[in-house]
């Protein structure tokens, strides 16, 4: 919305314009690096920290990394899925979603 009411305001040219179209790019990359990857540091994500949860192999209980958090998170952005997603986790006693059986995780309290 800022970009938008600058460019209305200002030509589309100059050093205002192409500063604040790099800011926007900059900030669409790192949103699309977090989204991805936001359980990769010890299974914790930002929310996860703050709820004291993580997420966990299910077989050796070890937090994700990078590839796994990926698994996660790639599923969930697909629009159509979103409902199954839903129906998944209200019908499956241990509330996982596809993005954890697909990366074969599951989020757990955080005791530390």
């Amino acid at each position: 919305a800022i970009f938008v009411a600058f460019t209305e305001q200002t030509s589309k040219h100059g050093a205002p314009y192409y500063i604040l179209m790099v800011i926007m790019v900059i900030f669409i990359f790192i949103g699309c690096i977090y989204s991805y990857s936001r359980d990769m540091f010890g299974g914790k994500s930002i929310a996860r920290r703050i709820l004291k949860q993580k997420v966990v192999d299910i077989n050796t209980g070890i937090p994700i990394g990078g590839w796994r958090s990926f698994k996660r998170e790639i599923i969930i952005h697909f629009a159509p899925l979103i409902l199954i997603e839903l129906i998944l986790i209200s019908s499956n006693k241990d509330r996982r979603r596809m993005g954890d059986n697909w990366a074969k995780t599951i989020v757990v309290k955080d005791k530390s």
